[in-house]
């Protein structure tokens, strides 16, 4: 995050606003391991488990961070180059009640290219039928309290205008 703060402090002048949106953590002291989502990821972990060569499962890292709002403003209160203006929660509850297909269809086009590079081609289709029929059979998980939903942090920041940037 403090590289891509340092870059965008590069680009925007003195007094420019950065809104960002980003998906984090309920609460303090949830996991993300805890959350629908988490557990959404443990099956598709599971999937490449069952089918790909152990030694390129053990390598595969997908570099996911979701902070808490706290820990968030920690970490943006840091930067010597923005002052938050707004940070809070946004809702993410759709009217529509999750289904198994959109669930899918969210986590494949976020991951599916890293799967690509990292697997080869020809294991998607059976990588991506695998976590349908795995999360097709725990999907109750999705509306179960023990597993939150994740939320949607909105940040506004404010560049400084003392803002040393190289």
């Amino acid at each position: 995050m403090d590289t891509f703060l340092n870059a965008r402090a590069r680009e925007l002048v003195a007094g420019g606003l950065l809104t960002i949106i980003l998906v984090g953590l309920p609460a303090d002291g949830i996991l993300f391991s805890q959350t629908a989502t988490g557990v959404a990821y443990d099956l598709l972990s599971s999937c490449l488990v069952d089918l790909a060569n152990k030694e390129k499962v053990e390598a595969f890292n997908l570099p996911l961070n979701y902070p808490s709002i706290k820990d968030m403003e920690a970490l943006l209160g840091r930067s010597e180059s923005f002052s938050i203006e707004r940070l809070e929660t946004i809702s993410n509850h759709a009217k529509q009640k999750p289904t198994v297909q959109f669930a899918v269809s969210t986590i494949r086009a976020f991951i599916v290219e890293q799967i690509k590079e990292h697997f080869g081609g020809k294991i998607v289709y059976s990588v991506f039928e695998c976590f349908t029929r795995k999360l097709t059979e725990n999907f109750p998980f999705a509306k179960d309290q023990k597993n939150p939903q994740h939320i949607d942090l909105f940040i506004l920041l404010k560049r400084n205008n003392s803002c040393n940037t190289v």
